[in-house]
């Protein structure tokens, strides 16, 4: 979530790379860089992103997985992991 205290202008930024640096570290949360008044681009520490990008894969998996239960294409648990094992056994 951004909040208004992290919405700045690119020209701060630029003044103040190594303060805003370090806060995008310990915090996680992305800033809004604005130019002429409108927002421009967000920034955000890698490993946050990579966490975020983690969770929105998890809830695109989640989403597919409730279309294919809504659409009938479904499959028995037991049935499935027989099919597996068996399948592992093979040369």
């Amino acid at each position: 979530m951004i909040l208004p205290t992290d919405i700045h202008t690119l020209s701060s930024f630029r003044r103040k790379a190594r303060q805003r640096l370090d806060r995008l570290h310990s915090t996680g949360r992305p800033e809004v860089f604005t130019a002429k008044g409108a927002p421009s681009v967000v920034v955000q520490d890698a490993a946050a992103y990579q966490r975020q990008a983690e969770k929105i894969a998890v809830l695109h998996a989640l989403a597919e997985s409730v279309r294919q239960v809504e659409a009938g294409q479904v499959h028995d648990a037991r049935k499935a992991v027989r099919k597996l094992l068996n399948e592992m056994k093979r040369p």
